[in-house]
C-alpha cells in the first residue's frame, strides 16, 4: 500500500476516532515534514477512496487519460522496484534500514541517509564514493551510468532491470556500508 493509499485509508476507517491524527500511522510519522510535503497529490494515488465527488471510482473514467496512465504505470513499476529492494535489504539482513523519501522518491535511509533511491521504474541510484562509481562504470557501463546531474556527486544511477540479485545485494551492501553510521557500522562489522 502507498504512504498516500495508508494516509486517506486512515482517514476514512469507520471507527477512527474524529480528532485522531492520521499522521500518527507509524509509516507517516517516520516521515520529515520535508518528505510528507513532497508526496504527489495526484487522485491516482487516492487509490478511488474517495466515494463521492469527481475522485470517486464512479468518475474515474471521466479523470483517466494518457498522462494518468502513464504516471500509474510508472508508480506499479516503482512500487515493484521498491518491494525488490526491500527484499534484498532484508536479505543482505542490514540493520536499521528505515524506508522512506528522498527528494520526493521512494528511498531506503540508514542513519537518516539515503543509501538507494528509486528514480523512476527503470533507475535507481545507489550512494557510492566516487572512487568507486567510477570503478562500476568501467566494469559494467551497461549498468551503471552517469548523466550530467551525478557529475562530481556520490551518487551512481544504475538500470534496474539490467542487474541480478546477486550483484544488487552487494551494491545495496556497498551502499548501506558507505552511508551507515560510524557506531552502527562497527556493530554490523
Amino acid at each position: 500500500m502507498s504512504i498516500l493509499k495508508l494516509f486517506f485509508s486512515h482517514l476514512l476507517e469507520e471507527d477512527r476516532k474524529p480528532d485522531s491524527d492520521p499522521l500518527q500511522h507509524p509509516i507517516l510519522a517516520a516521515m520529515s515534514l520535508e518528505e510528507l510535503a513532497d508526496l504527489p497529490l495526484m487522485p491516482e494515488n487516492l487509490g478511488g477512496l474517495w466515494t463521492s465527488g469527481p475522485f470517486s471510482r464512479k468518475n474515474a473514467h471521466k479523470r483517466v487519460n494518457h498522462r494518468t496512465q502513464t504516471r500509474m504505470t510508472l508508480n506499479v513499476g516503482m512500487d515493484a522496484i521498491a518491494e525488490r529492494l526491500q527484499r534484498l535489504v532484508a536479505q543482505a539482513r542490514l540493520p536499521e534500514v528505515e524506508p522512506g523519501l528522498h527528494y520526493g522518491l521512494p528511498a531506503f535511509k540508514v542513519g537518516g541517509k539515503a543509501f538507494v533511491t528509486v528514480k523512476n521504474n527503470e533507475t535507481i541510484v545507489l550512494s557510492l564514493p566516487i572512487d568507486r562509481k567510477e570503478q562500476l562504470m568501467e566494469m559494467a557501463p551497461e549498468i551503471y551510468y552517469q548523466t550530467d546531474h551525478y557529475i562530481g556527486w556520490p551518487s551512481l544511477p544504475l538500470r534496474i532491470k539490467a542487474i541480478g540479485d546477486e550483484e544488487l545485494e552487494l551494491r545495496l551492501i556497498e551502499a548501506w556500508r558507505y552511508r551507515a553510521p560510524k557506531k552502527l557500522l562497527a556493530m554490523f562489522g
